[in-house]
């Protein structure tokens, strides 16, 4: 199993501590393991909670080999999950346009290294975000990926569907090619037409 902390988490001196300093302990046991004690506040939205519940209900002990990146930069955090994740099992193209998309201030790094490391990295992420971000879109929450937070969301439309859109009009329309947003726009004009007539 892979944890790695986000560099604003704080690391507490003991476990006594962490009431006021929600965030972690880290611990050397007898045996040569380390203990890990997170703030319960702090651990609600790890992603690897599943997995720990799951060994947390057996009745027996159990050795869970640890990868610990201590206070990772977004950047190399975001680098860390998907390597890690694409030498295990290929992670869905939607959740790496998605985590690209949260990381728009530092998507040109994140890029670089992961071409380095021989993955591919989308080139239309923003733009499928704007599509089920703007209430102006006829695609407002119904992009089917993991940035799709509405409650009311309807997961209908695919992310590659949205860019295979926006590079056919690119192709069409060579003047959209300099500006992302008018490709949106005669996106935008598209679909309403259609949702307009087929409703």
């Amino acid at each position: 199993m892979t944890i790695a902390l986000d560099e604003s988490i704080p690391q507490a001196e003991s476990v006594e501590d962490l009431a006021n300093a929600a965030g972690f302990v880290l611990e050397d046991t007898a045996n040569g393991m380390t203990k890990i004690t997170f703030d319960p506040e702090r651990i609600k939205g790890a992603a690897f909670q599943h997995r720990l519940k799951g060994m947390s209900m057996l009745d027996y002990d159990v050795k869970v080999p640890i990868c610990l990146f201590l206070s990772l930069p977004k950047v190399e955090r975001a680098f860390q999950f998907v390597t890690i994740n694409n030498k295990s099992h290929k992670v869905p193209t939607g959740n790496l346009k998605a985590l690209l998309a949260n990381f728009e201030q530092i998507e040109a790094n994140l890029r670089s290294r992961l071409t380095q490391a021989s993955i591919t990295a989308p080139h239309y992420s923003t733009a499928v975000d704007v599509l089920n971000e703007d209430p102006e879109s006829p695609f407002h929450k119904l992009v089917d990926w993991v940035n799709n937070r509405f409650e009311d969301a309807a997961l209908l439309v695919p992310p590659t569907a949205l860019e295979n859109s926006l590079r056919a009009i690119v192709r069409a329309f060579p003047e959209t090619r300099e500006d992302e947003s008018d490709a949106l726009a005669v996106l935008y004009a598209i679909w309403r037409a259609v949702f307009g007539q087929y409703g």
